[in-house]
């Protein structure tokens, strides 16, 4: 049972990373169109 908490974390983690890196590349284009 532990194992399945330990692996949906992961699952978590691992979303939220990538939604981490959306987030910044939307923010780097944003101030990159700004900015030219």
């Amino acid at each position: 049972a532990k194992k399945e908490i330990y692996d949906v974390k992961q699952q978590r983690l691992c979303l939220a990373q990538d939604e981490y890196d959306h987030l910044n590349n939307a923010l780097t284009t944003l101030g990159a169109s700004r900015t030219s």
